[in-house]
């Protein structure tokens, strides 16, 4: 193609260096975009670790609540039973008090020891 056809009104004329321009720029664009879309995928997956955790800790708090429950219920029943065959009432109740704090914080006791001496 003639270089005079880039002066006409209505035509454009592109060089291959002009090319070369455009495909640079182009990918320069496309590299940038690649790197927000990675930004945006590590964030994406931070936070939804972070829920994966969220509900793990709920599970956990959960079970650790139903497991009080019942020991509740196993040690009241036999405060109860004792009461009946005539104990001691304050005895009892402190002998209930004691024994729920004991079962209830043991689980946890064993955790923390276990994870202060992981480090």
């Amino acid at each position: 193609i003639e270089p005079e056809v880039g002066e006409l009104d209505d035509a454009y004329l592109y060089s291959v260096d002009d090319l070369h321009e455009v495909v640079a720029e182009n990918l320069k664009s496309r590299q940038g975009a690649a790197q927000a879309a990675e930004e945006m995928v590590a964030i994406g997956a931070d936070d939804f670790m972070v829920r994966l955790r969220e509900l793990a800790a709920v599970d956990v708090l959960k079970a650790y609540r139903q497991q009080g429950e019942r020991l509740r219920d196993e040690e009241l029943l036999k405060a109860q039973r004792l009461l009946a065959n005539g104990g001691n009432a304050e005895d009892i109740l402190m002998q209930l008090a004691r024994g729920l704090t004991n079962k209830l914080l043991h689980a946890p006791s064993v955790q923390l020891k276990k994870l202060t001496a992981e480090g």
